[in-house]
């Protein structure tokens, strides 16, 4: 799994524990933007919509997200895609704590959303 998509991965499992998701692609980029925030000290610029959008599909591609069908229709008509985690939230965060790099932001997520 590349970095962005450990990226993407934690972002939208934040978005779980806060009850918003299913999520579209630019509500996943404005997380990824606050998950990155403490990995200053990586190399990890903030990615475009695009990325994140490879990132995702590539995520429901391997099980770890659900593409899930909405009513919101996109400008031309053809939907918009929404996701959502495919695996309980903490299972994820445990899967995603092997890599060192991401360890800071990891933490950050439990601690925002610790019982």
């Amino acid at each position: 799994m590349s970095m962005l998509e450990k990226v993407t991965l934690l972002a939208i499992t934040d978005l779980t524990f806060s009850a918003e998701t299913p999520a579209y692609p630019y509500e996943v980029r404005s997380a990824i933007e606050d998950c990155i925030e403490p990995l200053a000290d990586e190399v990890i610029g903030m990615p475009d919509e695009a990325a994140v959008s490879r990132a995702l599909n590539a995520l429901e591609a391997d099980g770890y997200l659900e593409l899930v069908e909405t009513e919101d229709p996109s400008p031309v008509g053809k939907g918009r895609p929404c996701y959502s985690l495919q695996d309980d939230p903490d299972m994820v965060l445990s899967e995603l704590s092997t890599d060192d790099r991401i360890g800071t932001a990891i933490q950050q997520v439990r601690a925002d959303h610790a019982d």
